[in-house]
């Protein structure tokens, strides 16, 4: 698929609870309308409700995208655990992963700035 057009408007944050530790951290919210040319070099546009939260305690993130395309990378739900690269940090992130290790099942390391929105 080859993008043409990205639209971000209603940018909005909230303070959301970190489902890992219990820490509060900004969202943003966002409304994406995305054109994309199919592999028959038609036209389809979508409206994206997104998400992007990320923890600043325990690292993890996730971006959900809520869109009737479930193939646009805008409308996949991505989550994980990022290790900080400050030791004071990393630390800090380490006991805390530990204190709740039972709520890591399924989540894996990665970088956490790949995801990241640019707004």
């Amino acid at each position: 698929m080859y993008y043409h057009d990205k639209k971000i408007s209603n940018i909005t944050t909230e303070q959301t609870e970190c489902p890992i530790c219990g820490n509060t951290n900004k969202c943003p919210e966002w409304e994406e309308v995305v054109s994309v040319e199919d592999d028959n070099n038609r036209l389809i546009s979508a409206k994206i409700d997104s998400t992007f939260y990320y923890c600043k305690k325990c690292g993890y993130f996730i971006r959900e995208g809520d869109s009737n395309y479930p193939d646009f990378y805008e409308s996949q739900v991505i989550y994980g655990i990022s290790l900080m690269k400050n030791p004071i940090m990393s630390i800090r992130q380490i006991f805390t992963l530990k204190k709740h290790s039972d709520k890591l099942n399924d989540l894996s390391f990665a970088d956490h700035k790949e995801f990241v929105p640019r707004l």
